[in-house]
């Protein structure tokens, strides 16, 4: 069995065709947690995503950390015996004469990859406000061992202090892509990540392939999940504007919706009453500067939407 391998620091990537991926930290595997986290803004995507349960595997160029997969640590081969790589890279040359071999070859090292960030952190300040739009989009709990069904698996981002390019070579380059995929600088190491991997259809590649011309490279990215393995949905503190919520009771509110942003939302909370949705809001611990999800109940009467707090 020809077993693919690399190491960095302690941490050591296999990938086998038979087994597909692997990793052990200090010779241990890692077990995955019980369950993960997505964090999400209000879009026209991720309610799209939301409805139709899906998550977006993304190429690293999608990455919002600069340094993640950069391409200029890559030193690839002169020739890769990886087929779909050497094929397409020596179509893409053919169609794309001012691209160099390097962009070429980093654009598609991922072309069969899609990545998708998870987290084991539910109630970090900071990701609240950087991926929610301040506090005003949501979070989805997953169990993971149901989510990872439809993917090649869940591992671990390796926090490193530095990282020098990978000399790429024939006989490990899918442990080596593997490898990159995992490893990132320390100073998110707050953030606990874990990602999902998918591994194996073509899928569309930002900057080489036309959005519109390939919306099934597109839709290949679209990796869609069991809905029993979403545990619950979190709502940002902010998701309901002083505009939208109207007091009732200590316990029970109801919600007015007036514009575009609020049309998604409408769309979000009637498929988490139609499927029945365990659901959370965020409301903030001013003494201890936490911010704590209490579990509350949303109805709709007519156009109505009503949620009462329930007691944990």
């Amino acid at each position: 069995m020809n077993i693919q391998k690399c190491k960095v620091d302690n941490v050591e990537y296999f990938y086998d065709k038979k087994n597909g991926f692997d990793m052990l930290i200090d010779n241990q595997r890692i077990n995955y947690p019980d369950s993960i986290y997505k964090y999400c803004s209000i879009s026209k995507n991720s309610i799209s995503a939301f409805r139709e349960h899906y998550l977006y595997a993304s190429h690293p160029k999608d990455f919002n950390d600069p340094f993640d997969c950069n391409e200029r640590l890559i030193i690839p081969p002169k020739s890769p015996k990886e087929l779909y790589i050497y094929n397409e890279i020596s179509k893409e040359l053919r169609l794309n004469k001012n691209h160099d071999y390097i962009s070429i070859f980093y654009n598609l090292l991922f072309y069969h990859f899609g990545i998708v960030s998870m987290t084991t952190n539910d109630s970090n300040m900071y990701m609240w406000t950087h991926y929610t739009n301040n506090h005003s989009g949501f979070l989805l709990k997953f169990t993971t061992k149901k989510l990872i069904k439809n993917y090649s698996g869940i591992y671990k981002v390796n926090y490193i202090k530095s990282i020098s390019p990978v000399v790429f070579d024939d006989d490990n380059l899918v442990a080596q892509i593997f490898m990159m995929i995992c490893s990132k600088s320390d100073k998110w190491i707050a953030e606990d990540e874990w990602r999902l991997l998918t591994y194996g259809s073509k899928m569309f590649v930002p900057g080489v392939h036309n959005k519109e011309e390939n919306e099934n490279l597109i839709n290949n990215r679209k990796i869609e999940y069991n809905l029993d393995s979403l545990e619950e949905i979190i709502l940002g503190h902010y998701f309901f504007s002083r505009n939208n919520i109207v007091k009732i009771d200590q316990r029970k509110y109801y919600l007015n919706f007036d514009n575009d942003i609020d049309d998604l939302k409408i769309e979000l909370l009637d498929f988490i009453i139609n499927n029945r949705i365990q659901t959370k809001w965020i409301f903030l611990n001013l003494s201890d500067f936490e911010l704590e999800p209490m579990k509350i109940e949303i109805s709709k009467k007519d156009k109505l939407f009503i949620f009462d707090i329930i007691d944990n």
